[in-house]
C-alpha cells in the first residue's frame, strides 16, 4: 500500500506544524491506513472511494483506490 499527499494536503498540514501532538496523531493515523484503509472511524464522503477520518481535532479527507491511499486534505475541526 502506498501513501500519497496532494499539494493541497501538504500545504494545509504545514499550517498546523506548531501543533506537534496533532501532527503525531495524524502521522500515526496515516500509518494505520496502510494496514486498514477503511477503519471503523472512517466515513464515506462524496464519490466512491473517498473517506473522511477524524483524528483528534483534525479531519483527513482521503481516497482509497487499489493499492494507493491519497491524502487530499487536512483541516482542523471545531471541538
Amino acid at each position: 500500500m502506498k501513501i500519497e499527499w496532494t499539494e493541497d494536503a501538504q500545504q494545509t498540514l504545514r499550517r498546523y506544524m506548531l501543533d506537534q501532538q496533532g501532527m503525531h496523531a495524524i502521522a500515526v493515523a496515516v500509518r494505520k491506513l496502510v494496514e486498514n484503509p477503511m477503519p471503523a472511524a472512517a466515513f464515506p464522503w462524496g464519490k466512491e472511494g473517498d473517506y473522511r477520518l477524524r483524528v483528534g481535532s483534525y479531519r483527513l479527507m482521503y481516497r482509497h483506490s487499489g493499492d494507493v491511499i491519497t491524502i487530499g486534505h487536512v483541516s482542523r475541526v471545531a471541538t
